[in-house]
């Protein structure tokens, strides 16, 4: 089982590592109980292996660039998502507020989303909406305060 194991002082977190099992290798108390970690986590890495489980889309601040697509009818659109890795398993779409979707500089908004397809390096979105034509290019958004979840976990 996963487990996410974190070093922290005060309100200050200086370290996280996740690990598979119970036992955790980040640090350990020398003679005199001061926390020295084992190693120096490679932010990088750390980052690639917690993504192989869930990957978040969206921040409170700024719009996010999900990736473009096409229409394929007046009521739905494949967007296709560039993925940072490849995630462990097919990853379940979790959709927290709305994806802004622009075909032919008319904005539309969905709300219900689900996996059309999976590959290695991307996902293709099936994106339920209204009012699409048929055959559009189509960019996709996540606009502040919304958030889309790739879940993958074991």
């Amino acid at each position: 089982i996963p487990s996410l194991y974190w070093l922290y002082e005060s309100d200050t977190v200086y370290c996280m590592k996740l690990e598979l099992g119970d036992r955790q290798t980040l640090a350990h108390q020398d003679e005199n109980g001061v926390w020295q970690l084992n190693e120096i986590p490679d932010y990088g890495e750390q980052l690639a292996r917690c993504q192989r489980h869930q990957i978040i889309f969206g921040d409170f601040i700024s719009n996010v660039a999900l990736g473009i697509g096409q229409a394929v009818s007046d009521t739905q659109a494949i967007i296709h998502i560039p993925l940072p890795v490849t995630m462990n398993k097919m990853p379940t779409p979790v959709l927290t507020g709305v994806i802004s979707i622009r075909c032919a500089n008319v904005y539309y908004q969905s709300s219900s989303v689900s996996l059309d397809a999976a590959g290695p390096v991307e996902i293709m979105l099936r994106c339920v909406l209204s009012g699409l034509t048929p055959g559009a290019v189509c960019e996709a958004f996540i606009v502040p305060a919304n958030q889309l979840i790739l879940d993958a976990n074991l």
